[in-house]
């Protein structure tokens, strides 16, 4: 896939501190496609645990049954999403991108003199 192909802009800072934001209705359809799973199952979450607080379960139970299953399904579908987009991104670093403008700032700084 060429760079100006790919459906998402990846803006890195380091190793782990990046955005991921998406370009054109090719990445925006594709962040519809992860989200829209992923708030139907915060719906059925959110379901299960009232009908368990109406039929009185404990709070422990209630943790155990649904929020860490679901927590650990959201982190799991996140982890996922970012390793799909990061595949059809377009990288750009920031840090070189500094760079550059620090450069041409000092050259014209020099040649206003």
């Amino acid at each position: 896939m060429r760079e100006e192909d790919k459906p998402y802009v990846c803006y890195r800072q380091n190793k782990w501190l990046f955005q991921i934001s998406p370009r054109g209705a090719e990445g925006w359809r594709g962040l519809a496609m992860w989200m829209i799973p992923l708030f139907a199952a915060t719906a059925v979450f959110v379901a299960v645990v009232a009908k368990m607080e109406q039929s009185g379960a404990s709070a422990a139970a209630i943790n155990l049954t649904g929020t860490l299953p679901f927590l650990i399904g959201t982190i799991i579908w996140s982890i996922a999403m970012i390793r799909w987009m990061l595949a059809r991104s377009e990288i750009i670093d920031t840090n070189e991108v500094m760079k550059i403008k620090r450069e041409q700032d000092k050259a014209r700084k020099r040649s206003g003199r």
